[in-house]
């Protein structure tokens, strides 16, 4: 069973790729709350069990979706593990059960009791989105209504996160800079959501996507405009705490972004132009940046 773990991870949850997403999120919100709040930069392992949070909850929400697209799978992507029959239901039925039982002991045993609810309040999130908040039939079929119910769940994390390094230090978590923060880490998750289900109109098939529901062109501008918002969050904490050079920065990032859109858009059947991929190394980049930025406006202090 282990090594069917195993090969279930390694095509659909790269283990090494996926913790360090993790590490860096926690990270980046680390890193800004100490800048923001101009605290001492002090690392517990409270934060660490965020990461370890961070990790489990993305690995419980990747084995539930195939879960949830069981049927859909087995006729577009019968190659994938789970389809394939390579990794039994009962294999990723343990294996869910083995990841929430370590991230639930690992977060009673040492995290804060107020960031015990907002991990409680993610964990309830997430099982009601594993059952399509009781209207699979209304949200399965609408990309749009399931956007606006399952992406939140990015919110409640990154409120979880912070809520963690807050309740240390004594800091209200409820404010303006925190929300721009948490948007500015929030929105990589939605740009990456939207920009995986974007196809060229002759690359489309029987799966659900932004470019079918909202037409092709459409669903591009889209993705800018979230992209766009990500950006105004971003420009805002960098103008107060970063030195300006970093503001100039990411709205070149931006831009390239757009002019790579634009392209996109007028040759999309070229497969060397996929947005989808183009999105994934745009998100890490702007991340990888931030959090540059963060350490090195924190070492400067």
């Amino acid at each position: 069973m282990v090594k069917r773990w195993y090969l279930y991870c390694r095509e659909m949850y790269p283990l090494g790729l996926s913790l360090t997403a993790a590490v860096l999120l926690e990270g980046a919100l680390y890193f800004l709350t100490v800048l923001t709040c101009r605290v001492p930069f002090e690392p517990s392992a409270q934060e660490w069990v965020g990461g370890l949070t961070v990790f489990c909850a993305l690995l419980f929400l990747r084995i539930a979706d195939d879960f949830k697209d069981e049927e859909l799978d087995r006729r577009l992507f019968p190659s994938r593990p789970y389809p394939s029959g390579r990794v039994t239901r009962r294999d990723l039925q343990i294996l869910l059960v083995l990841d929430v039982l370590v991230m639930t002991a690992a977060n009673l045993m040492v995290v804060n009791t107020a960031s015990l609810v907002w991990f409680a309040a993610l964990m309830g999130y997430m099982i009601l989105m594993c059952v399509w908040f009781f209207q699979k039939k209304r949200i399965q079929q609408n990309l749009l209504l399931a956007l606006v119910t399952h992406n939140p769940c990015m919110l409640l994390m990154n409120y979880y996160l912070l809520s963690i390094t807050c309740r240390r230090y004594g800091l209200p978590l409820m404010t303006l800079d925190f929300f721009c923060v948490n948007l500015m880490l929030y929105f990589p998750a939605l740009e990456y959501e939207i920009s995986r289900k974007i196809k060229a109109p002759s690359m489309e098939n029987e799966y659900v996507t932004y470019s079918k529901t909202l037409g092709f062109r459409p669903s591009v501008l889209f993705l800018l405009v979230v992209s766009l918002i990500e950006l105004a969050a971003t420009e805002y904490i960098a103008f107060l705490y970063f030195p300006r050079a970093w503001c100039a920065v990411f709205a070149l990032y931006y831009l390239g972004y757009c002019a790579f859109a634009l392209l996109y858009l007028r040759r999309p059947e070229d497969r060397r132009l996929q947005i989808g991929a183009f999105a994934r190394g745009y998100i890490v980049v702007m991340q990888g940046t931030l959090i540059v930025a963060a350490a090195l406006a924190v070492a400067r202090r």
